[in-house]
């Protein structure tokens, strides 16, 4: 599970210390864990237009590109104004708002006064979502500015003074969800209707007392925060210069295999395909208020709406990233009758025709034929393997393994499907019975090695996993422990004799003149002599053995060793 993490701050507005001190404390209360804090001012946040790639999608058509770098419907353009876009190009009085702050002469709030009055003049068209155009004019000049509005918004960062004072924070997702980190820790955008609990509803309730310099509004409400999991990715990675890689959210997003290049773009905010039906929208707006595991999988959907569309070489083909054999290969739906899921294929068993399905893990290959040797090779290596464990248990005479090479009624998917003589359309009972088989043919039971035996003439003090067949040739005689009894009993075989020291609940299990078998037994040195100890890891077991005459000349409990000191 991959913990929620969020990127707050403080807005400029509202950045003193009594602010800071009031804030920290609310977000602890609520659980958050601030793993990293701190200032960042005005001076930087102009110089690496920190702002400017905050709001990028409004800043962008503001002061981040030229006018003749934006895509301008023209239809739009034309019909508000009068005049084809390229012509209006052409004039070189299309501006950014940064641009046209100098050409007109004015500052930030000049600019927003005279936007202003665009839009009470209905000279404004609007292309988009936070994308506007405006005819404006100041002192006998005349020029199309884009998103005039932005500057007065961006004055509140970059201008000398100016600060935000920010905090990175984490919690678990089954303790509160991102909504309710929005809603009760935040607070709404309005400060007026948040939460009284959340940091906006507090900071509102007490505004005089924390000096602000006024009472905070919809516009000016202190505090941003996150709204998404990768929303607040992008934050860290343009505020904080975070690196992708070693983001704990950004790490987990590149194991989707969603390339580095696309994560970037979309931490702009462009339209993307927000479903199956190629619905348009907000990249941000698709992934708001979901926890950090559910927007991973969420974006992993994005990636299969939005991703390019690859074209099989050899077949002409168009790849669906959607198709079912995807799905099952990457885990995005369940598959009841697999039998194999390795790094390169998945396979399973095809209850409408008994074929059993190999499915590369590869994608973006339609067909076997549009696959380079090496992924192809990948796919291949398990054919003979199932092959092999499908005729085994399907007692057929032979089996077929094919492809299909260009037929757009296929799954669009590079497999191939192994068919035995005999394969048909299966119940719900004969694939669970097929299944059982293949898989006991594709993982035989490993045999039991068979025990091997040595003699007890050969027994050494450091013996242990000794498995010996004896001959018991004495009965047991009790020995007094300190806290228990122990019993010793002589066993032997042709090569000679030992002591074998059982415990009290064992000695009942060696009875004289029958033969037995100890396995895993050890040694034990008992003053200078070696004894023979079966513990809970051995096993004494009865066994009809041939051991025509014990050699009692050889007793290996008899002899004494003195201990080396060392």
């Amino acid at each position: 599970m991959v913990l929620n993490s969020a990127f707050l701050f403080i807005k400029p507005e509202a950045v003193n210390d009594q602010v800071k001190a009031f804030v920290e404390p609310i977000l602890k209360e609520k659980g958050l864990r601030i793993i990293k804090k701190g200032e960042i001012k005005s001076e930087v946040i102009e110089k690496k237009k920190l702002i400017d790639n905050h709001y990028y999608a409004i800043a962008s058509k503001a002061t981040l590109l030229k006018p003749k770098e934006l895509n301008i419907p023209n239809d739009k353009f034309k019909k508000q104004f009068c005049l084809d876009w390229q012509a209006a190009l052409d004039t070189c009085k299309v501006l950014n708002a940064l641009d046209g702050c100098e050409y007109f002469g004015v500052d930030a709030g000049g600019m927003n006064k005279l936007w202003a009055e665009c839009k009470k003049a209905n000279k404004l068209v609007k292309f988009g979502g936070g994308f506007y155009c405006g005819d404006v004019e100041h002192d006998g000049k005349k020029a199309y500015v884009f998103n005039g509005f932005f500057m007065d918004m961006r004055a509140g960062y970059v201008e000398p003074g100016k600060s935000i004072y920010y905090y990175v924070v984490t919690w678990d997702a089954k303790k509160m969800s991102w909504a309710e980190f929005r809603d009760k820790v935040c607070g709404g955008t309005d400060p007026e209707t948040a939460d009284a609990g959340s940091v906006r509803g507090q900071i509102l309730a007490n505004w005089e007392d924390l000096k602000l310099a006024s009472r905070p509004n919809v516009g000016l409400n202190s505090l941003h925060a996150s709204a998404s999991p990768f929303e607040a990715l992008s934050e860290r990675m343009n505020w904080l210069n975070f690196n992708i890689e070693k983001d704990v959210f950004g790490a987990a997003l590149l194991k989707t295999g969603i390339p580095v290049k696309v994560i970037k773009e979309w931490c702009k905010d462009p339209q993307v395909k927000t479903d199956a039906s190629g619905k348009m929208g907000s990249c941000y707006d698709a992934l708001e208020d979901i926890d950090a595991d559910e927007e991973l999988a969420k974006m992993t959907d994005l990636w299969t709406w939005n991703r390019p569309t690859l074209t099989g070489k050899a077949s002409g083909i168009d790849f669906d990233f959607g198709n079912k054999y995807a799905k099952f290969a990457n885990g995005k739906e369940e598959c009841s009758t697999k039998i194999l899921d390795n790094a390169h294929v998945f396979a399973f068993l095809d209850t409408a025709t008994g074929h059993v399905v190999v499915v590369s893990k590869a994608e973006g290959f339609p067909t076997v034929l549009d696959m380079p040797s090496a992924k192809a090779s990948e796919l291949t290596r398990e054919l003979p393997k199932l092959a092999k464990a499908l005729k085994e248990a399907m007692g057929a005479k032979y089996v077929n393994m094919s492809t299909i090479d260009g037929d757009k009624a296929q799954v669009s998917h590079a497999n191939f499907h192994i068919v035995a003589d005999n394969a048909k359309k299966l119940s719900e009972a004969a694939a669970k019975d097929l299944l059982a088989k293949i898989d006991l043919a594709l993982h035989p039971p490993t045999p039991l090695k068979k025990a091997k035996f040595g003699k007890v003439g050969k027994i050494r003090p450091d013996d242990a996993g000794l498995n010996l067949g004896v001959k018991v040739v004495g009965e047991a005689v009790e020995k007094e422990l300190k806290s228990s009894k122990a019993y010793e009993v002589q066993v032997g075989d042709e090569s000679g004799v030992v002591t074998v020291s059982l415990r009290e609940d064992q000695k009942g299990l060696l009875q004289k003149g029958k033969t037995y078998e100890l396995r895993n037994a050890g040694t034990k040195m008992i003053n200078g002599h070696i004894m023979i100890l079966v513990d809970k890891w051995g096993k004494i077991e009865a066994a009809e053995l041939e051991i025509a005459e014990v050699d009692s000349s050889k007793d290996i409990s008899a002899t004494e060793y003195e201990q080396v000191k060392a």
